[in-house]
């Protein structure tokens, strides 16, 4: 389980940087494998804390973020592989309650229509970005 005390050191710098993507996978998703509510909160309140420009970036960062997503709202037991209405209303609340999508938030939409079975929810795809990620030349 990630703090938030944790999160507050990670985005005092508004950088979010390979090794700090590693101790996050370790506190959010190795320390038993599922990623709860308040954990992908945490999770999103980095994203939210940092330069997603920069962090997208960074492969360490784009996986982290990834597979929080796709352990929170596909690897589920109520809805494996899909998104239900509850989950719908979840990523809306952490990713597009702010009124903007970022890189990386952008990036991360793209990566559950990606993954999600068919059929493809339409509302995901609207807000996803490319996937997968292709750096600027």
């Amino acid at each position: 389980m990630i703090t938030e005390q944790q999160v507050k050191e990670i985005t005092d710098d508004g950088v979010f940087d390979a090794d700090e993507a590693l101790k996050v996978r370790t506190l959010v998703i190795d320390d038993d494998g599922v990623v709860d509510k308040d954990e992908m909160e945490r999770v999103q309140e980095i994203v939210d804390g940092i330069d997603q420009t920069e962090a997208i970036q960074i492969e360490e960062v784009r996986d982290l973020y990834a597979d929080c997503l796709k352990n929170r709202f596909l690897l589920d037991e109520g809805s494996p592989g899909t998104i239900d209405e509850d989950e719908k209303t979840e990523i809306t609340d952490l990713m597009l309650g702010d009124g903007s999508v970022g890189p990386l938030e952008a990036y991360g939409l793209g990566y559950l229509y990606h993954e999600h079975e068919e059929p493809k929810p339409e509302w995901l795809k609207a807000h996803a970005g490319a996937y997968p990620y292709t750096p600027a030349e």
